[in-house]
């Protein structure tokens, strides 16, 4: 990775960190997190600014389906987040629909 890419991943981790998103870890570090717990958590936990740095560091399709695999299945918990991130960073046109669709698939595949 190169260096401004790694920069930006240490300070996405470390407002994470000051956030106290790890609050259950102890003496989380900012190298120590994984590329696709960074991911998951600023999706979740940080701002609109933040969320964009991420797509300069990673590449699209990682990023979704980091939020497939781990936030979208737990719709409805985050269901306006969900919506959020399906129109506005992963041009989806029909968000309630489709996030219902992955939604009950992964239903079923708990069965």
């Amino acid at each position: 990775m190169d260096p401004e890419k790694d920069i930006l991943k240490i300070q996405l981790a470390e407002k994470l960190i000051r956030s106290g998103v790890f609050w259950s870890y102890a003496n989380v570090k900012a190298e120590e997190i994984s590329d696709e717990m960074l991911i998951e958590k600023v999706l979740i936990y940080l701002d609109i600014e933040e969320i964009n740095s991420l797509f300069l560091i990673y590449p699209y399709r990682i990023i979704k389906e980091i939020w497939r695999k781990e936030i979208l299945i737990q719709d409805p918990f985050y269901h306006s987040l969900n919506i959020l991130l399906a129109f506005h960073y992963f041009h989806i046109k029909s968000p309630e629909k489709y996030i219902h669709s992955i939604s009950h698939r992964h239903q079923l595949s708990l069965q």
